[in-house]
């Protein structure tokens, strides 16, 4: 399978600072875990609000997420 290119949406400069903040991030934050032997791993983590079903949010209960590249 191969990628179709529709445009070029950041820069490879911008590219390559966002790849090197998000690779601190692991390296130094919250994504150490996510850290492989041999690779430079890059991510970030996310935490939101559980919506109520009659509006607001519901108490302590997250969603969690976390997406990563290396």
């Amino acid at each position: 399978l191969e990628p179709k290119v529709v445009r070029q949406v950041i820069t490879p400069e911008t590219a390559a600072e966002l790849t090197e903040a998000l690779a601190d991030g692991v390296e130094r934050g919250s994504g150490v875990y996510s850290m492989v032997e041999g690779y430079r791993v890059a991510g970030k983590t996310g935490t939101a609000e559980k919506i109520a079903p009659g509006g607001g949010y519901l108490n302590n209960i997250y969603i969690l997420s976390y997406v990563g590249f290396a």
